[in-house]
């Protein structure tokens, strides 16, 4: 595709600049984008596997697997929204996240669930066990 550009780009400046293909990027920034997705999906697959194992409730595994890749669309959504392009960085950053999700939500479904365990309603149990672990986790990022 920027090899096909070069002659738009060309017809833009003086003819006495020559506009030449050096590198593209684009091959390893769909390499990373694949990387990206394998390690969303081995993450929500592992750490579903890992409450259901402990917890033995399907609501939260479903919770933490749906959790992961819909954090992700709605990250991209947002780069696409405010102009930014996907690149190395952003994607840096998306997978970076991806491990501090998997962590969050397991720290949170594992508090809700002892919150569960007390007898108390859901959305009381939310509201406590996120109360109980927000600082630990915000200070843990």
């Amino acid at each position: 595709m920027v090899k096909e550009n070069l002659g738009v780009f060309q017809a833009a400046v003086p003819a006495d600049i020559k506009v030449s293909y050096e590198m593209d990027q684009s091959p390893i920034v769909s390499r990373a984008i694949g990387d990206l997705f394998l390690e969303s999906v081995l993450g929500a697959i592992f750490t579903g596997l890992m409450v259901y194992v402990f917890l033995r409730d399907r609501r939260s595994t479903l919770i933490v697997v749906v959790n992961i890749p819909l954090a992700l669309l709605i990250a991209v959504l947002g780069l696409w929204l405010c102009g930014q392009t996907i690149n190395l960085m952003t994607l840096g950053g998306l997978a970076l996240a991806v491990g501090i999700l998997v962590d969050e939500a397991t720290v949170a479904i594992e508090a809700i669930e002892q919150e569960r365990e007390r007898g108390l309603a859901v959305a009381t149990a939310v509201r406590n066990a996120i109360r109980a672990t927000a600082l630990p986790r915000f200070l843990a990022m």
